[in-house]
């Protein structure tokens, strides 16, 4: 993500300050300088900042091979896909995000897209954009993943009538809106040909089984399955089973082979890398986020936003935060319109810290 140097003076204090931030775009940028009572008089750009040694040290010792040029916040995401057992997001991806106006940044696995594109279609008053993500994605796992299917995005017709069928039924969407953006990826359990078991996206859910039919209704013998080939699908580790911890949108997965002391020493040192763990806060202080709340308040309260993006004058925060100890991954987005929260962020009962 590109990094800004603000310059201008304090609207209450009329003192000069000169302040650095993270943000998608030079408007954000301002937007938080704005935001946290800067007049601007300069935006500046700056180089993006060269992986540090022990970044790159670590990334060597995981067996990735860090591209040409590759800057901090690159190698850090790298790092990652690879704890993760992601793999990069495909140009075929990423166009799913722009269709839903998601912004998405330079190098992202496709399990964190697609928990990027869940989380902003959960939203209130995005429930058909929503459905017709998820309906297209129980329409890939009907045809396997075909690349030959018929239908390419969630805008096909037959997405979006499905969609529209599906909108105003409160239990399909309180029921999709349940899982997390990977458990999208594939559904249900599946057995690859070396014997090892796979766990995605529950097919048992309402919103599922009812998505799962209109389908079929609608599509009939023009459904094409192929044969399932997990390697090319599934992004996974070889695993028994996948654990997922209580309150998390992403489960540790723990493959097999590794050392307890080794572990460890990974553990570790990722522990120690700057910038890899995300912004710690607990589930606790983000209920207590409230319509009204300003930007400055949420970020005494939270802790320093992760992403930043602007959207129809809307100024999007999003908290991310790995326990590498753990496997936990928290993930907490806020909208604000001139710099107040619009809604309380919508948080599950079960995420507890």
């Amino acid at each position: 993500m590109p990094t800004y140097e603000i310059k201008g003076k304090g609207k209450d204090s009329g003192r000069k300050r000169t302040r650095i931030y993270e943000a998608n775009n030079g408007n954000t940028a301002q937007q938080l300088a704005e935001a946290d009572g800067t007049i601007v008089e300069e935006l500046v750009e700056l180089p993006p900042e060269p992986p540090t040694e022990r970044q790159l040290d670590y990334a060597k010792d995981l067996g990735i091979l860090i591209p040409e040029g590759a800057s901090k916040n690159d190698v850090s995401n790298l790092i990652d896909m690879k704890l993760d057992g992601d793999k990069p997001a495909t140009d075929r991806h990423r166009s799913l995000a722009k269709i839903f106006g998601i912004e998405v940044p330079g190098l992202i696995g496709k399990k964190a897209l697609f928990d990027l594109i869940q989380y902003d279609l959960v939203k209130p008053d995005r429930e058909k954009e929503m459905l017709s993500w998820f309906t297209y994605r129980v329409y890939r796992e009907l045809v396997h993943g075909a690349d030959e299917a018929v239908i390419t995005g969630p805008s096909d017709p037959i997405i979006q009538n499905i969609a529209e069928q599906l909108k105003n039924d409160k239990e399909v969407i309180k029921s999709a809106r349940r899982y997390a953006g990977r458990d999208l990826i594939w559904f249900g359990t599946l057995t690859s040909s070396d014997g090892h078991v796979h766990n995605g996206g529950s097919n048992r859910t309402a919103a599922y089984k009812k998505t799962n039919a209109l389908l079929k209704q609608s599509l009939g013998n023009t459904i094409h399955k192929p044969a399932r080939n997990p390697s090319v699908e599934l992004s996974i580790k070889r695993q028994p089973e996948q654990q997922k911890s209580a309150g998390t949108l992403t489960g540790l997965l723990k493959g097999p082979g590794w050392g307890i002391m080794i572990l460890f020493g990974l553990l570790l040192a990722a522990l120690l890398l700057s910038g890899c763990a995300g912004t710690a806060f607990k589930w606790s202080d983000a209920r207590k986020i409230t319509p009204g709340m300003t930007t400055t308040e949420a970020t005494q309260l939270i802790g320093t936003p992760n992403n930043v993006t602007s959207r129809d004058g809307i100024l999007i925060y999003v908290w991310v935060n790995v326990n590498m100890l753990t496997g936990e991954t928290r993930s907490l987005r806020v909208d604000f319109r001139d710099n107040k929260a619009i809604a309380a962020p919508p948080i599950p009962s079960s995420f507890q810290d």
